[in-house]
């Protein structure tokens, strides 16, 4: 795992002993066992593009015991929310009846369709969080729970499907004692080196273009006190590893399929390269288990999820042909 001195030492003193009542891990312990939400689903999903709040209820089932929440939920995301049916959720709890801190929102990924094939991209993309905290533990944490939707407006049309809560990025923040970095354009190279270096390495490796640091594109940025700023990559659907039917590169890519490897990022230096490969590869057989234990994915989808994740480490696995894709096959750094 990679080593970031004086964040990461209080990063985990802070995850083990940390007090604030924070709603996320509520709703996210391990006595939790399904949840249900109740509101107008066909309002939220007729007026999705909206974004606005609408009433509802989420019932948590427990070990012994069930909390019900009143919450409010809209729809979120920006390429989901047209392309899926059912779109991601965010979901608002009440500071004051609950007496919980901010931030008091989480999001939620929802399968896209009420399909298995697209409950099984679901998996697959949960899993890639997983296979990134192996890394480092500044990264999301996220939880996967059966969740039944009922609409009140149309009790029939009751469905459960799994979906995944993510911790909120400014309850990552407060955990490293930093806060979320506000401007909205960022310089790569004000980023600390080596987890940039790490991202950009294992986003090759899972097949992924979906993301960028310079605007914040499914990339949160936290900066601790005297410390460089931290990215920290989250939505990973259009991931080569996902190979979501819906996934299409950017039009400004030289890629025609989100399976073919393509590196976006500004070019890193040998000794960059060097350090972040061999975190990867450290690790690597570690991600192969992280994939085999997956209760949600057949045999099948967890071997053609195990061959592509090959495919990316034997690129990279070959030192010559790594350092020629990030310090040749990339970006320029600009020159002012």
């Amino acid at each position: 795992m990679i080593r970031y001195g004086l964040v990461l030492l209080l990063a985990l003193i802070t995850l083990a002993g940390h007090s604030q009542n924070y709603i996320y891990d509520r709703i996210t312990d391990p006595s939790v066992k399904a949840m249900t939400i109740q509101t107008d689903f066909r309002k939220l999903i007729r007026e999705k593009s909206k974004e606005i709040y609408q009433n509802g209820q989420l019932i948590v089932e427990m070990d012994g015991s069930t909390d019900t929440f009143d919450i409010e939920l809209r729809a979120r995301g920006n390429s989901r929310q047209s392309i899926c049916y059912y779109p991601p959720i965010k979901l608002k709890f009440s500071k004051k009846a609950l007496n919980i801190p901010e931030p008091n929102t989480v999001k939620l990924v929802n399968c896209c369709r009420n399909t298995d094939d697209y409950e099984a991209l679901l998996w697959k993309e949960y899993l890639i969080y997983g296979l990134y905290r192996i890394l480092t533990d500044v990264s999301f944490r996220t939880q996967i729970v059966p969740i039944t939707y009922v609409d009140v407006t149309k009790p029939k049309a009751t469905y459960t499907r799994m979906g995944f809560l993510i911790e909120p990025e400014e309850e990552l923040a407060a955990k490293l004692h930093g806060q979320m970095y506000e401007p909205k354009i960022t310089l790569n190279k004000i980023m600390d080196s080596t987890m940039l270096s790490v991202i950009t390495i294992f986003q090759y490796v899972i097949g992924n273009t979906d993301w960028a640091v310079g605007n914040q594109h499914n990339m949160s940025i936290i900066r601790t006190e005297n410390n460089l700023p931290y990215p920290i990559p989250y939505d990973f659907d259009y991931a080569g590893l996902v190979n979501a039917s819906y996934a299409v590169p950017h039009e400004s890519l030289p890629i025609k399929k989100v399976t073919e490897r393509f590196n976006r990022s500004y070019c890193l230096s040998e000794g960059q390269v060097r350090e972040a490969r061999e975190t990867l590869l450290t690790k690597e057989t570690a991600m192969y288990d992280e994939i085999d234990g997956c209760p949600g994915l057949d045999d099948r989808e967890k071997k053609q999820m195990k061959s592509y994740l090959k495919e990316g480490f034997e690129l990279i696995r070959d030192e010559r042909r790594a350092i020629q894709i990030f310090t040749r096959d990339c970006l320029e750094w600009p020159k002012n």
